[in-house]
């Protein structure tokens, strides 16, 4: 009867051990050697850590989709005009997808869209405090309403992401693509 039990027991151990080795060889390596974990990105664009939710940069949504913010000082100039037109192309591109995915301009006033609205007539206004916005990205993102940066915005409104103008195009259609590959929302 030992010997049936000491056979149960050690299988019994072998069975927990098979089970948590690799758990305590991954906790070590992840705790103690970091230098050995992955570093590998797949996004393109850059990442908001943590992301930055609509409430505190002063944006309200309506429908819960994918969006394109563009945020619009004072004017639009040449610069801007680009992030609107690569926005644009970036929700063509995307095809049938492009209805899961909406444009929006972050503006104050009225002034700074003389001429966009004309020729890109599908973009969604919203009205914002530009303070607001500011305070809320510029620990993130060097000036963020003046610079020429087009923001990714989840379906649950937090700001998660940012494209300079050299990142807009391939690259943000890209990191979209994959995101409402992997996405269920939206």
């Amino acid at each position: 009867m030992s010997d049936e039990v000491n056979k149960s027991r050690k299988t019994l151990v072998t069975l927990f051990s098979i089970g948590l080795v690799p758990v305590i060889i991954a906790w070590t390596v992840y705790n103690f050697f970091p230098q050995f974990l992955p570093v590998t990105k797949t996004n393109l664009g850059t990442l908001i850590s943590p992301p930055i939710s609509h409430q505190v940069a002063g944006i309200s949504i309506g429908e819960r989709k994918w969006s394109l913010l563009v945020p619009v000082g004072t004017s639009c100039d040449e610069d801007c005009q680009k992030r609107f037109y690569f926005v644009r192309q970036v929700n063509i591109a995307l095809g049938k997808n492009s209805d899961r995915v909406q444009r929006i301009i972050v503006a104050e006033s009225d002034t700074a869209l003389d001429g966009v609205s004309q020729q890109y007539p599908d973009l969604i206004r919203i009205d914002s405090s530009m303070a607001q916005f500011r305070k809320a990205l510029e620990p993130t993102v060097t000036e963020p309403v003046s610079g020429n940066y087009i923001y990714l915005m989840d379906p649950n409104g937090n700001i998660m992401m940012f494209y300079t103008l050299e990142q807009a195009g391939k690259p943000m259609l890209k990191d979209i693509k994959h995101l409402l590959k992997i996405s269920n929302i939206g």
